[in-house]
């Protein structure tokens, strides 16, 4: 749903760049919801590592499989099991690096790395915060020349609820 900007008293609204600069480069840092895909989301931890942003799972909606297969039994917990890594196949959703190598530049973080477990695939990434700062737009990418082609979804901050 597009989301518009009106203006008051004569004044034009903030530029996203310096809603953005408000906030600062910590911005994401914090707790977030994926937006539900297939009635399954996430919650996903976006720290600082080093001078750029990472993030990790920290919370499924659904952590365990409600069926048996190759992957494991039922009421097991869900594993990286599409990764092409056949080393990496055992680790657990819950714990896992999302997202990697993000860096700051001008209002929206950039260059990073966002993974995709149910597909085992890796993909280009860019971060843009609204202008409140509640919600993250998470686009993944494949370049193709010099063509992005790929997908946004939105992420919600988790509020602190003290406890």
């Amino acid at each position: 749903m597009p989301f518009v900007l009106g203006s008051a008293h004569g004044q034009s609204p903030p530029s996203v760049d310096s809603a953005q600069a408000a906030i600062g480069p910590d911005g994401i840092v914090g707790l977030w919801s994926t937006e539900p895909d297939e009635g399954e989301w996430s919650r996903v931890e976006v720290y600082r590592c080093a001078a750029l942003y990472c993030g990790r799972i920290v919370w499924l909606s659904h952590p365990l499989y409600d069926e048996a297969g190759e992957w494991g039994d039922v009421g097991s917990v869900k594993i990286d099991w599409h990764n092409s890594d056949e080393e990496l196949r055992s680790r657990p959703i819950v714990g896992l690096e999302l997202m990697h190598s993000f860096r700051i530049d001008d209002g929206k973080w950039k260059d990073g790395r966002i993974y995709a477990p149910d597909t085992g695939k890796t993909y280009r990434s860019e971060l843009t915060l609204a202008d409140d700062g509640q919600v993250l737009k998470v686009r993944g990418y494949v370049r193709i020349a010099f063509v992005n082609i790929g997908r946004t979804t939105e992420w919600t901050r988790v509020l602190d609820t003290g406890g």
